[in-house]
């Protein structure tokens, strides 16, 4: 898969675990701001208002979660349009209408307590970099799933969850 915006989560996120873990000490780890663009110049695309954005964020979101992040602040629920024409929040500040990131939101809100250990990757490497599997259980003992295809094609593979 090319280097891509929703390539970074996964890049980045193991980088700043094992940056932590060198200081030989068990402190919470947060992310005070993340977003798809830091700077709304960089926007010339409004890819915050797009549903890459919405991908970006869900795989963040996981990424973090594997990562062992316990806090977690994203920048913000109503921004307003920016000078650059993009929009960093999760609602549009002028009607409340969602901007798809607010699904993304959403759907990590529907799921488990409980991470569960699936690698899809372990079983379909071809799968490594363009399937992320998030699967979850929720305290009735059901479970729920993110599943995000970062590919162009559709893709079709076998998922088994413990238990």
């Amino acid at each position: 898969m090319k280097s891509s915006p929703v390539a970074s989560p996964l890049q980045n996120h193991p980088y700043q675990k094992a940056t932590v873990a060198t200081t030989h000490r068990t402190v919470p780890i947060a992310v005070t701001e993340y977003n798809l663009v830091s700077f709304e110049a960089g926007d010339d695309e409004l890819s915050m208002t797009q549903s890459l954005n919405a991908l970006y964020i869900a795989d963040t979101i996981g990424q973090m979660i594997v990562s062992g992040v316990q806090i977690a602040n994203q920048w913000n629920l109503a921004n307003g349009t920016t000078s650059s024409g993009t929009d960093y929040g999760l609602v549009d500040a002028d009607d409340y209408s969602p901007f798809p990131q607010f699904y993304a939101m959403a759907m990590w809100g529907a799921t488990g307590d409980t991470l569960l250990d699936v690698d899809i990757a372990r079983e379909r490497v071809d799968l490594a970099d363009r399937v992320r599997v998030y699967p979850t259980r929720r305290a009735d003992g059901s479970f729920a799933v993110v599943l995000l295809n970062l590919d162009d094609d559709p893709i079709e593979f076998d998922l088994a969850l413990p238990g």
